[in-house]
Formats: C-alpha cells, sequence, structure tokens
C-alpha cells in the first residue's frame, strides 16, 4: 500500500535522488552536512519535489468512467458510443475507438506504436500524441474514457495519466487528453476539438522500429488529425526530436492553450487560437483616472477580434473589486478606466473573455501604484445657515489618511472672527452675532502631512415662534367647559418654547364673570369654563428660548340650552315641561296647553344668542289654531302645537297625537291640563 501511495510521485522521486546524488559527487553535501546546512537545504529541495508533482495543469476532470486493459500493450476499445453525432471531413460518426498508443479512429480501432505521418493509418484520426504508451507497469496509469460536459455542452473525451512507454518504462511519464464537444446548438454535426496537456516527458518507445533510448530521439510523437488520405494537420514539433517535449520549443504544455479546435458543416477543422493581452504595465501615479487596454487577436490569422465583451476587474490592491464589462472596437481593443482611491498601494489588473470555443481566456496581469498622498480635510457644518446663539456642530470626522497604515493625528479648527474652537474631530461654535464666517479645518496625518479646507456659514437672526392651539369644543350650551392645546405651536429648528400664557376676553361687556373657572393640566394646554352666554376669544401668546414671540386667538360660542331659552318665551306662572307637553298660565289667568314636537333640524346658532325667535305656522294639528315654529340660539328648530286656553276642543287631538306619535294604548287627560299616559302595561 505504501507504495502505490507513492505511485503519483514516483518520477518526482527519482529526480529529487538524482539531484541528491549529483550534489554529492560535486561534494557539496559532504562540506554542508552540519544539521544547520543540512536540513533547511533538504526542506527546500522537499518543498521543491512537491510543487513539481502537484503542479496543476489544463487536463479537465472527469472523463474516466472506463478504462483499457494495462495489460495489453497496443490494446484499442470495441466501438464506444460517443453520445452525439460527428460530421468528420463530410461523414457522420456516432461510434468511436480509443487506441492506447494516444489517438482516436473513425470506423476501426488502430494498434500501431510506432508513430508515423497521421494519414498513414487511412483512418480518419484525431491524435493528442500518437506514440508507443505502455501502461503495463503498475506505476503508470491508464487510458480512461467516458462522457461529460463541457461549458454545459455534452462532451466525449479520453485521458491519459502518468502513463509510461515501451518497454513498461516509469522514469518519465506523460499526462495528455482529447476532448470532443457537441455543438449541435450551431448545426447538425458540429463539433470542437481540444488538446490538453499537463506534462511531456518521453516522445517515442524504447521498441527498435522506434528508435528510442530512455523515452527519446528516435521516431518523435506525431499530434494532430487527419481524414486518413490527403488532408493532414499536426500541431508544430511533430516528429521532431525534442521539439514537443517540456521544455522544448513547441512544448505542448507551454502552448496548451493554443490546441482548440472548431468542426462546422463537416468541413477541415480550424484552430481556434485566440489570445488577450493587457497594457500598459508598472503605471506609477498620485490619484486620478487609470486606463488599461485589452487587445484580442486572433494568432493564426493575426486579425483583431471586434465585438467581443471582455471583463475587466481590479483583483488585488486598495480598488479590489472593481469590474466592469466593455466590447472591442474594430481593431481588436477595449478600454477599461476606473478612478484610483486615495489609498496608496498596487493594484493588480486582469481582463477576461470566451473564445469562439466558449473556453475562458485570462490576460496577462498588469500593475497600477498609487504613491501615498496627503490627507483630505473635509467638513460638515451642521445647521447651515444657523442663528444667533444657537449651537453649529463641526464635523472633520470624515477626514481621510491614506490607506496603508495612515491616520489623522490632529484636527485644527479656525473661525474668522478669533473664537478658539475645541481641536477634536467633532467640535462646535457657537455666533452671538449675525453675520457670514468662514470655518477651516486643518488636518495633519502620521507622516507630518497636512491639508486644509474651508466652509463658510450664513448666521441670522431667529424666525419668530409660531402659535397654534386647539379648542375643544368651540361652542355649546352653558356651562360649558373648552379644552385648549397648544402643542401644535412651531418653533425653528434646536429652539423650543418656555412660555405659553392663555387669556379669554368677552367681545361683549355683558355678562360680567364670564369666566368662572381656568383649571391648569400642562405647560401648553388649559381648560376654561364658561356659566353665562356671549361670545368671548381666547389668546396663546408663546415665547422661545431667544425671546421671540407669536399670538393666535380664537372665539368662543355660549349660548342657553333650548329649554331656558322657551322659558323666557313662554315665561308666565305656573309653567311646566314634562317632555314634550307644555302648561303654563299668562298673567291674564289664562292656561295654555302646547305639545314640542321632536327636534326637526339643526345649524349655526343665530345671531341673537339670548332669544329665541317664533315664526307662526299653519295649524300643524288640526284643532281649528295656528301653531309656531320656534329656532333656538342654537340653531336647533322645533314645532310648537298650540292648544290654547281652552282646553276642551284640544283633547281629542292631543289624545290622536299622543295614540299616533307614541303608540299609548290609553291616554287620560285631566280636567287640570295633566296627562296620563298608558303605553303597553306600564302607567
Amino acid at each position: 500500500m505504501k507504495f502505490m501511495t507513492l505511485n503519483p510521485y514516483l518520477p518526482h522521486t527519482l529526480n529529487l535522488i538524482s539531484m541528491l546524488g549529483f550534489l554529492w559527487r560535486l561534494s557539496l553535501l559532504r562540506r554542508l552536512t552540519t544539521r544547520s546546512h543540512l536540513i533547511p537545504l533538504f526542506i527546500a529541495l522537499i518543498t521543491l519535489w512537491l510543487a513539481t508533482a502537484a503542479q496543476a495543469g489544463s487536463i479537465r476532470p472527469g472523463f474516466d468512467a472506463f478504462e483499457l486493459d494495462r495489460g495489453d500493450d497496443d490494446n484499442y476499445s470495441n466501438a464506444i458510443d460517443i453520445g452525439f453525432t460527428v460530421n468528420f471531413f463530410g461523414e457522420n460518426f456516432n461510434r468511436l475507438y480509443v487506441n492506447n498508443n494516444g489517438n482516436l479512429t473513425f470506423g476501426d480501432a488502430l494498434s500501431e506504436f510506432t508513430p508515423k505521418p497521421l494519414d498513414s493509418a487511412g483512418l480518419k484520426i484525431i491524435a493528442p500524441f500518437w506514440a508507443d504508451v505502455d501502461t503495463r507497469h503498475p506505476s503508470s496509469g491508464v487510458t480512461k474514457y467516458g462522457t461529460g460536459t463541457v461549458n454545459e455542452q455534452t462532451a466525449f473525451g479520453a485521458t491519459w495519466i502518468d502513463v509510461g512507454y515501451y518497454d513498461s518504462k516509469v522514469n518519465k511519464l506523460n499526462s495528455f487528453q482529447v476532448i470532443l464537444v457537441d455543438r449541435s446548438d450551431l448545426g447538425v454535426g458540429d463539433f470542437d476539438i481540444e488538446f490538453n496537456y499537463d506534462k511531456i516527458q518521453w516522445e517515442t518507445g524504447d521498441y527498435s522500429t522506434s528508435g528510442g533510448i530512455n523515452g527519446l530521439g528516435g521516431k518523435s510523437a506525431h499530434a494532430g488529425y487527419s481524414n486518413g488520405r490527403d488532408v493532414t494537420e499536426t500541431l508544430p514539433g511533430s516528429g521532431i526530436n525534442g521539439a514537443i517535449l517540456d521544455g522544448g520549443p513547441n512544448s505542448l504544455v507551454a502552448n496548451r492553450s493554443d490546441f482548440s479546435f472548431v468542426v462546422r458543416n463537416g468541413k477541415k477543422p480550424e484552430q481556434v487560437d485566440e489570445r488577450i493581452s493587457l497594457e500598459p504595465d508598472g503605471i506609477t501615479s498620485v490619484g486620478g483616472n487609470h486606463t488599461v487596454i485589452a487587445t484580442l487577436m486572433d494568432n493564426i490569422s493575426k486579425k483583431p477580434l471586434s465585438g467581443r465583451e471582455i471583463t475587466f476587474e481590479v483583483i488585488e490592491g486598495p480598488n479590489a473589486g472593481y469590474t466592469e464589462k466593455v466590447r472591442t472596437g474594430g481593431n481588436g481593443q477595449a478600454f477599461f478606466t476606473y478612478t484610483v482611491s486615495e489609498c496608496a498601494g498596487t493594484d493588480k489588473i486582469q481582463a477576461k473573455f470566451v473564445d469562439s470555443v466558449r473556453n475562458e481566456k485570462i490576460s496577462n496581469l498588469v500593475s497600477r501604484t498609487t504613491v501615498p498622498t496627503a490627507p483630505v480635510a473635509r467638513i460638515t457644518v451642521t445647521p447651515n445657515p444657523g442663528i444667533i446663539r444657537q449651537t453649529v456642530n463641526l464635523d472633520g470626522s470624515s477626514a481621510t489618511a491614506y490607506c496603508e497604515g495612515g491616520s489623522i493625528t490632529s484636527y485644527q479648527w479656525q473661525s474668522d472672527d478669533g473664537q478658539v474652537i475645541p481641536p477634536n474631530a467633532i467640535s462646535s461654535i457657537t455666533y452671538a452675532q449675525t453675520g457670514t464666517y468662514t470655518i477651516t479645518l486643518t488636518v495633519t496625518d502620521n507622516r507630518g502631512a497636512s491639508h486644509s479646507t474651508s466652509q463658510t456659514i450664513t448666521v441670522s437672526e431667529p424666525p419668530p415662534p409660531v402659535a397654534s392651539f386647539v379648542a375643544t369644543p368651540p361652542s355649546g350650551e352653558v356651562p360649558l367647559t373648552v379644552a385648549l392645546d397648544g402643542s401644535s405651536s412651531t418653533i425653528y429648528s434646536g429652539g423650543n418654547i418656555t412660555s405659553y400664557q392663555w387669556v379669554s376676553r368677552d367681545r361683549q361687556l355683558s355678562p360680567a364673570g364670564a369666566i368662572s373657572s381656568i383649571t391648569y393640566t400642562q405647560p401648553d394646554s388649559y381648560e376654561i369654563t364658561y356659566t353665562q352666554p356671549g361670545r368671548y376669544e381666547i389668546t396663546l401668546t408663546v415665547t422661545d428660548n431667544l425671546g421671540g414671540t407669536d399670538s393666535m386667538s380664537k372665539p368662543i360660542t355660549v349660548f342657553r340650552s333650548n329649554q331656558e331659552a322657551l322659558m323666557d318665551v313662554l315665561g308666565g306662572e305656573g309653567f311646566t315641561i314634562e317632555e314634550r307637553a307644555i302648561s303654563f298660565t299668562t298673567a291674564e289667568g289664562e292656561t295654555h296647553h302646547a305639545l314640542l314636537s321632536d327636534q326637526i333640524t339643526s345649524g349655526t346658532p343665530s345671531a341673537d344668542l339670548f332669544n329665541l325667535t317664533s315664526t307662526p305656522i299653519a295649524d300643524a294639528n288640526y284643532d281649528g289654531i295656528e301653531d309656531f315654529l320656534f329656532t333656538y340660539p342654537s340653531g336647533d328648530q322645533q314645532v310648537l302645537y298650540y292648544f290654547g286656553a281652552h282646553l276642551g276642543p284640544a283633547l281629542g287631538a292631543l289624545r290622536h297625537y299622543f295614540k299616533q306619535t307614541l303608540g299609548t294604548e290609553e291616554v287620560i287627560i285631566n280636567r287640570d291640563g295633566s296627562i296620563l299616559l298608558t303605553i303597553g302595561n306600564e302607567l
């Protein structure tokens, strides 16, 4: 188990051992055998070994559900369902063969191990690395394949991870992959091809026909595609010793982002090599705007790519997180301008776009450095404008220093009237005279740099308060208690009302003593009670903390009750009124009887508060006697059914009235004018 755990790192372990042996032969280790020197060196070498062994690459994860038998050197799969249809050189395929020696073929399998020109096989072929792959050694990876997705599109892939070479050699390992991506969204049979590489350490097998020695030289690997007849396209360096190895002039790993192809309408695959570059780099300035330029270029045709969307982003630094999407113009360029913050530091800027095969391409990083700037003083003055003897608040806390380690160490305030202002971030001042004043704040940072800013404030006399109150109710019968509420009075911002004075005055001299009681409830509220009818005036005078005053007056109307007003008119001796039945004796000794109707209307009090008005109307109760309409001071109206002094003729009318209006079962009218009613079973 231990051996198997270390399998992925075996070639790197061998490299490490070789390096240590080389250093020993140079007598370096023998001179550094003390613990203080040997241990740090060993740690550095181990770190380098792990970093090399764990290096990330462009191999896509997945596509490994199935694998070829490692026991057969030149093995191949049966015809495998791709999962979609590809139109390759005008012929539709939905099956293919995965061959152990680094290629895919259509129509038949291919066991040939010595790399040759791709059309020599006589098969349609897609080869990321056609050479003598040998997976029989336990430390070698195996050929795996399966389906998956790429950019949300169905895909098929074959992957060779850490595979060795003939004859069961694993001192050098290769990792590579081929992906076919369904693009039927564009057209039937359309697809994309990707060649992905992580490491290429050997280029041929050690079999005699391959001519390799220790995986190098001889007949080197071929990579590309062919229709098996007359159309072949190979990657640069194919078949050339050392060219496509790691570190070679045409290294597949170094150029792995360039090996994408689009296949449309069954035509020859077209290579997609779209690149993005960003400039300028290493700019240093103080604040302001910064512009970077992205350029998109087709690296094959050398033509600019216009109309493409580029995403710019500040990925590191004081302005990190700032991003913007811009489309390229006709020259393939897009411009990104952002406002640099006042903070010192270096921004790292990057751009990216999605190429024609829907792969995300990322640009080089460029930097933009902002040097530390002086602090920036800022003032907030409230209120502005202000008023005399009012506190003016001064806030300088929004002043800023450069970001990395900067701080404000001093706040100095000045007013051009010579007042001394406390030197705090938040302070205040009060002006006793009207005028326009200038306030200046000077801030100093921890590096001794300073900055000043000024602001003017206009100070004027304050506006007076505004008196306002509510009287509830504003009119009514005696005795009338009126609640007075002056809390709706207003004052300038920051001021307060210090006094509420209430006065009630008679508009008429009579009757005297109109105010019978005043009850204090709170500073802005009172109650006042009137016991005599009349028209009165309530006045509220408010005073603020600066001595300003204002007054407001409202009328109060007090009138007698309807019953009192009626008694005044009818007068006489022996006046009685029970409910709506009335009896009274005049000065001449005549006894009169009448009946009041329910209130029939209401309105505003009449101009005469002390007397009701009586208006003759027709004979409303059909007793042969004219009746009257009374209008009271309150505005109420009632009909008086008048029966006069002759009781006899009126008795029948009264009985009829009570029975019809009150629903009485029995009406007894005595000779003295009293009336006895029986309603239901009650007397």
